[in-house]
């Protein structure tokens, strides 16, 4: 496989293929095949087409292992993961959080967070999932809320500290 500064060896969680996460785009022919997921405008996206050469090497069987190799390359969308309660607007590793939520209930989530649970309630006013509850985002922790990030129809990630 090869190798540049936009792409990074890494091995699936999920029982995928060892791949490489790289930016590409949608433009793999007119057909409607369903090729796999890819990394696409910055987010692990069902790619169409009528073949996926010359990129095979950087599609996926399913969106959990293009997110985790993808997170586990540093890929992250940071923009949707904000503070909530009293936490900070911006937050990373080594922030701590009394519960990260996400604001939609899929099942890619139980594959990354298996003690997932939802509600309703805020921050999301709906459907509101628990992925981790209470401690400090260690660099393992937020490669799994930055893998969570890259699924597709993921788009708040919220860090809620209740007090100090």
């Amino acid at each position: 496989m090869a190798a540049d500064s936009d792409s990074t060896a890494a091995e699936s969680t999920s029982g995928g293929p060892v791949g490489v996460c790289k930016e590409l785009s949608y433009d793999y022919g007119k057909c409607l095949a369903e090729l796999g997921y890819a990394f696409v405008d910055g987010w692990c996206n069902m790619i169409s087409g009528c073949s996926c050469e010359p990129d095979c090497e950087f599609f996926f069987a399913d969106p959990i292992a293009c997110a985790t190799t993808c997170a586990a390359a540093g890929k992250c969308d940071e923009a949707i993961i904000k503070g909530a309660g009293l936490a900070p607007p911006a937050v990373g590793p080594g922030s701590f959080c009394d519960e990260v939520d996400a604001c939609v209930d899929l099942p890619g989530l139980k594959e990354l967070f298996p003690n997932l649970s939802c509600e309703p309630g805020l921050p999301c006013g709906a459907t509101n999932c628990h992925l981790l509850f209470q401690g400090e985002l260690t660099p393992a922790l937020w490669q799994q809320i930055c893998a969570a990030s890259l699924l597709p129809g993921v788009d708040e990630l919220y860090c809620v500290v209740f007090g100090p």
